[in-house]
């Protein structure tokens, strides 16, 4: 999401730089959104860096960082995922296209949910922006599936380009994800090992080769 936004911030900047127009900054509170998503891309993709390296894997500083984080078991898995792709650049560049690509079918769907509400007022660069950090407030767990801090957020970066129905779509989409989540995750959850108390097919799979390569 964070590199969507990004992408089309980049895209809107050299727009105006070659148009010989300043539409991205004409107002400070989009400024402001603009400045907010580089600053954040930028300091996510050093501390990638960083973190990923091959002496932060034990080093006190590593994991003093995240002792001192809040949720820090939590934290501590996902540096360890991150970790072992960034020891894997093949794996960690199919799963970023992957990311890439599911994330542009979601972005097709919300357009046409902006399409079924009459939304006139985004021209595609601009929609990819605000869905983009529409969906960044949407992510924040205060409550389930973003439920409220998600219109609130999609309202507010929606106002800022000139429409007044970033909650209905927000709303909207929350709906449609639950409708899909609901009919067609929960009967897969249903009749799946899990829900049994089995172990998941694919790990018994994993060890039954383990225990054949040993």
């Amino acid at each position: 999401i964070i590199l969507s936004a990004a992408m089309a911030i980049a895209v809107a900047i050299l727009s105006d730089y070659l148009s010989g127009r300043q539409t991205i900054w004409s107002r400070p509170s989009l400024k402001i959104v603009v400045l907010f998503i580089g600053i954040l891309f930028c300091v996510l993709n050093l501390a990638g860096i960083i973190f990923t390296s091959k002496g932060m894997k034990g080093s006190r500083l590593a994991q003093k960082i995240i002792e001192r984080m809040p949720f820090h078991e939590k934290v501590r898995g996902i540096y360890n995922a991150v970790y072992q792709y960034g020891q894997k650049p093949k794996l960690a560049s199919v799963a970023l296209l992957l990311s890439i690509a599911s994330q542009m079918f979601m972005f097709a769907g919300i357009w046409c949910l902006v399409i079924l509400l009459k939304i006139e007022t985004l021209v595609p660069l601009n929609f990819l922006l605000a869905i983009s950090v529409g969906l960044l407030f949407n992510a924040i767990p205060l409550a389930p599936g973003g439920l409220g801090v998600g219109e609130m957020g999609f309202q507010g970066i929606f106002l800022l380009f000139g429409s007044n129905k970033g909650a209905e779509l927000a709303l909207l989409f929350h709906a449609v994800i639950f409708i899909i989540a609901i009919g067609a995750g929960g009967p897969t959850y249903l009749f799946s090992d899990i829900s049994r108390g089995k172990e998941p097919k694919i790990l018994r799979q994993e060890k039954s080769a383990n225990e054949t390569y040993k």
